[in-house]
């Protein structure tokens, strides 16, 4: 799209290739509003797609950074455009992001935080402004005999790690249907990287390559991963993937603070980036909120909420993957 080609700062995951990828994996449709100047030319862009929750009700969510404007009154007009749709469409919510850019919409505002490395010098000056003790780590996979796998071959190997890592955490993640989807409609544009020890998968990770950013927003490590540093090892075998790639920037997706992720990737060297959420439903707040750590059932949830949280937590590890699944399924692209 036009609007896209003039934003290339946009992460690869907010493309036009994931309208298939939720379509074919989800039924969902993606649509998009296209804002034009009196000339005709594109100014603006917002996809969106509406999926039912767990109670049936129907809910709007933005594609990742989907709002795009030339300026404050294209994303305006963008926005409320979206909440009319909403409302006709008897939605409960309607969940829009610009990605790094605010905008002042009539609407409520909160703020999360994702983790971007830069890229912009050769691998030799990186290495060497990395941490002593994220070298010593990568260096300790090295001699711990880890080997990698690039492509769609390990995709197998890489759901099975992450999605026992999510279903361990208790966290909703999507099928394997949706990345296989994704790895037919992305093809060269995506890989995963793979850590092997001995033929045993110790980490994996998903990695979409845009024109100037990258994004690795799904992997995980084995437990026993964890003892040869598989994870920083094979962040590292990315970073220098990118480097090769011409990149600028890799992102590597939200941490709530507190978690391991979120550890994990400070540790690394990457720098937090303030990525703006707008509830178009919801009355404009003058707070700026930051979207607080997953938590375990707390006071306000619905009974409905209560019970579904509480069955997260006490399920038998499959029932509680396919539980987790559909929960992810009638949510955000990521």
């Amino acid at each position: 799209m036009e609007v896209l080609r003039r934003h290339p700062e946009v992460p690869p995951i907010g493309g036009p290739e994931w309208k298939r990828v939720l379509r074919d994996a989800y039924g969902n449709e993606l649509e998009c509003l296209i804002a034009r100047s009196p000339d005709g030319r594109p100014v603006g862009i917002l996809a969106f797609h509406m999926a039912r929750d767990l109670t049936g009700r129907r809910r709007m969510f933005s594609a990742p950074w989907g709002l795009v404007g030339e300026d404050d009154g294209v994303a305006l007009e963008l926005s409320r455009a979206a909440t009319q749709i909403a409302r006709q469409r008897g939605c409960v919510s309607a969940a829009i992001t610009s990605g790094a850019r605010f905008f002042p919409l009539s609407c409520r505002h909160r703020v999360r935080q994702t983790f971007v490395f830069d890229l912009g010098m050769d691998p030799e000056t990186i290495w060497s402004g990395l941490r002593s003790q994220t070298r010593n780590s990568v260096r300790k996979g090295q001699k711990s005999g880890l080997e990698v796998v690039r492509g769609w071959a390990p995709l197998d190997d890489f759901y099975r790690v992450y999605s026992a890592r999510m279903t361990a955490k208790a966290v909703p993640f999507h099928s394997l249907r949706y990345f296989q989807v994704a790895a037919e409609a992305l093809g060269s544009r995506g890989e995963v990287f793979a850590a092997y020890r001995k033929g045993r998968v110790e980490a994996a990770m998903l990695v979409v390559y845009g024109r100037e950013v990258a994004s690795y927003n799904w992997g995980a490590s084995n437990p026993g991963g964890a003892s040869v540093q598989a994870g920083q090892f094979l962040l590292w075998e990315i970073v220098q993937a990118c480097i090769a790639r011409g990149l600028r920037l890799l992102d590597l997706g939200e941490s709530s603070k507190g978690s391991g992720t979120h550890a994990f990737k400070m540790n690394f060297g990457a720098r937090a980036l303030n990525v703006h959420y707008y509830d178009l439903l919801s009355a404009k707040s003058n707070k700026v909120r930051e979207r607080p750590p997953v938590a375990r059932p707390v006071p306000g949830l619905s009974s409905f909420g209560r019970a579904e949280q509480w069955l997260v937590h006490h399920l038998p590890a499959v029932a509680r993957a396919r539980l987790l699944v559909l929960q992810r399924r009638g949510t955000r692209l990521f």
